[in-house]
């Protein structure tokens, strides 16, 4: 697939990022505009688990 969808097209439909990256991204481009998102992370250990909770937690805080 990026042979067809450049990093800038993806990023423009996508919130892209690390699990410290991605609250930050999401307040930055939805600010107080969104109050429900959905997204996906992978959770494959325990602390993989640990990690989206601190996300979370993060998009809660505001």
């Amino acid at each position: 697939m990026p042979k067809y969808v450049s990093d800038e097209v993806l990023e423009t439909i996508a919130v892209v990022g690390t699990y410290d990256e991605v609250a930050g991204k999401l307040k930055k481009r939805y600010g107080d505009f969104a109050t429900r998102v959905e997204f996906s992370l992978p959770v494959r250990r325990p602390a993989d688990r640990d990690r989206l909770r601190a996300v979370i937690r993060e998009l809660r805080e505001g």
